[in-house]
């Protein structure tokens, strides 16, 4: 498929890291925040069109097939509350198109993401590509985190609108407090995925509105 707060030292230190990372687009982003912006600026403005969030795992990296739309869902609401678009393509349109295309899946060759978007009625598509999503690494202490990458296309001519530096698309990881893993189930591990799905979500979110930075101890176990 086509794929078209800290210390001063320390965001100087992260601002060199994403530049050799992810270029200078990502700098540009860090280097307001190191200047003293109240807020984080968006990352990239979307255009006010017929937007798709579309979600996926071509790596079966997500533990549940329903995780993928919750966290295209998720993502939807956040940039409509936001009002960052207002023309969003539900979840049960595209999920009827895919089950009404058998060669979605065994082909995705022929399914480049411009065209999943016209077929859906979209202008736009959000793309998110999931890399990673572990709850834990010796199955003793939960320590979730996830790794998407997330492009926007545009439909009409199958370009790149962001990011402009890379063809892998933009990085966005999330992590979740530690915690035990004493006594938990397979109901547990769902929850624990489905908090983890939707903190990536409203991660993702972010890189399309101004926000404020997290504050000392957000998200702190209560």
């Amino acid at each position: 498929m086509m794929n078209p707060s800290r210390s001063m030292p320390t965001l100087v230190a992260l601002a060199i890291t994403l530049f050799v990372a992810t270029g200078c687009e990502t700098v540009g982003y860090v280097a307001d925040v190191i200047a003293g912006e109240q807020n984080i600026p968006a990352a990239y403005e979307p255009q006010e069109r017929a937007t798709l969030v579309l979600v996926e795992d071509p790596l079966g990296k997500l533990p549940t097939p329903d995780l993928a739309p919750r966290i295209a869902g998720r993502v939807s609401d956040h940039l409509t509350d936001q009002q960052v678009v207002s023309q969003i393509i539900p979840t049960t349109v595209l999920n009827r198109f895919i089950t009404q295309t058998p060669d979605y899946h065994t082909h995705p060759e022929n399914w480049p993401i411009d065209k999943i978007g016209r077929q859906v009625g979209a202008e736009q598509v959000i793309y998110i590509v999931v890399q990673s999503f572990q709850l834990s690494e010796d199955n003793a202490i939960y320590r979730p985190v996830a790794e998407v990458r997330v492009k926007v296309v545009d439909v009409a001519s199958g370009k790149r609108l962001f990011p402009t530096h890379t063809t892998a698309g933009y990085p966005v990881v999330t992590r979740q407090f530690y915690r035990s893993m004493e006594g938990s189930s397979g109901t547990t591990d769902n929850i624990v995925s489905r908090q983890l799905a939707d903190q990536l979500a409203a991660e993702v979110a972010k890189l399309f509105y101004e926000h404020t930075p997290p504050q000392p101890g957000e998200g702190l176990p209560n």
